[in-house]
């Protein structure tokens, strides 16, 4: 079933849910990008509204891009086939698709990219600045950074459960024969 979904400039276009994760370029502006995930959120729309507000120079180029009313370009279903130009017995194999990480730009555009890529210098298409994709800066490995933190405080909050369960019961046990010495006296 196709999907919608914009090029890094705002175009935009629709794929095949087959074709995730795929390279192809934007028929509009020929911006070479991965085709997202139906259920992923697309960063492109604010991420070039933020670059027409940000440069005078690019700003004719980046409202068009930025503004309301998108062009439609063509529909990418035919990806998951042999594209023009390539061997049919190459299309046939079962393609996996790559891994792909966000990685911001130092000025805050998200990047998709692939994991291939981490550690090679790129240049962001929003706003040109270069710079080294790293692993460490992709918005999955602070995810997976979060969860580890919040797997570490709970569980220290299950051993601090642990321990004074521990120490209450040691407590109530001292109370029992307390009264039990007590009481044979």
């Amino acid at each position: 079933m196709p999907f919608e979904f914009l090029c890094p400039n705002g175009h935009l276009l629709q794929a095949e849910e087959s074709a995730v994760g795929q390279q192809c370029e934007c028929p509009e502006c020929a911006v070479p990008m991965l085709i997202p995930s139906p259920s992923a959120p697309d960063p492109a729309p604010s991420a070039a509204g933020e670059a027409s507000g940000a440069s005078s120079d690019h700003g004719a180029s980046n409202q068009a891009a930025a503004s309301p009313a998108l062009r439609r370009g063509p529909d990418f279903s035919a990806l998951g086939e042999a594209p023009s130009g390539h061997d049919p017995a190459v299309a046939e194999m079962p393609l996996q698709p790559p891994e792909v990480l966000h990685i911001p730009c130092p000025n805050g555009h998200v990047l998709e990219t692939p994991e291939e890529m981490v550690g090679e210098e790129a240049l962001c298409p929003f706003c040109n600045t270069q710079f080294k994709l790293r692993y460490n800066a992709s918005l999955e490995h602070l995810r997976q950074q979060e969860e580890e933190e919040e797997r570490r405080e709970r569980r220290a909050a299950r051993a601090w459960l642990h321990w004074s369960i521990a120490a209450a019961a040691v407590v109530l046990l001292g109370v029992i024969l307390l009264f039990v010495v007590r009481a044979s006296s």
